[in-house]
């Protein structure tokens, strides 16, 4: 082999190796702009739903609240919380034994079909507020109605567990239980 030869196909590795790398940036380049573009969108259509503990927990009930048939602004639930947030959904059995299933805000979302199939209104009754450094725990009393100044259908306490970054609130994770016969409001 050729010195000549050698030498061209090493310029030809360097060359199709600084192309590789010039088009990944550029890629890359497009999507942090597109992300940041999203972003930034978001942040001017929900950042008022964030700069306080009081305006995230009112967008947290409206998010989950409207009349039957209205799509969820899921968006803006997502603007709320973590990507890695937990929701944990506190029931009981048949047996009366208590029961717990977590999941992803997205499972949640994917689940809760019934609140546009029936309409759901999820108004805060009651707050307790407890905050350590940038965490906050809610203990959220609440009243449900199928329409918006229709009869109460049920009651129930949030935990929202949330932190602050500095700038914003964000929801790490939620859990409710319902009132039931054996777990009135007023007994806690």
């Amino acid at each position: 082999m050729s010195i000549t030869l050698l030498i061209n196909q090493t310029i030809f590795r360097m060359f199709r190796c600084f192309f590789k790398i010039t088009f990944s940036i550029i890629i890359i380049g497009f999507l942090a702009q597109d992300s940041l573009a999203q972003s930034g969108s978001n942040n001017d259509k929900y950042g008022k739903d964030v700069v306080s503990l009081d305006a995230i927990i009112k967008a947290y009930y409206e998010v989950v609240s409207g009349p039957k048939g209205q799509e969820r602004d899921w968006d803006r639930d997502h603007y709320l919380h973590l990507p890695s947030a937990k929701i944990w959904l506190i029931d009981e059995n048949q047996d009366g034994r208590a029961t717990v299933a977590p999941m992803s805000l997205k499972e949640y979302h994917d689940s809760a079909t019934g609140l546009v199939r029936t309409g759901f209104f999820e108004k805060e009754t009651s707050r307790k507020v407890e905050e350590f450094g940038h965490l906050t725990q809610v203990w959220s009393t609440y009243e449900w109605r199928t329409t918006e100044n229709g009869k109460i259908g049920g009651r129930g306490i949030n935990s929202i567990q949330l932190y602050h970054d500095g700038s914003r609130y964000w929801i790490m994770s939620w859990t409710f239980d319902s009132e039931r016969p054996n777990n009135l409001i007023e007994n806690n």
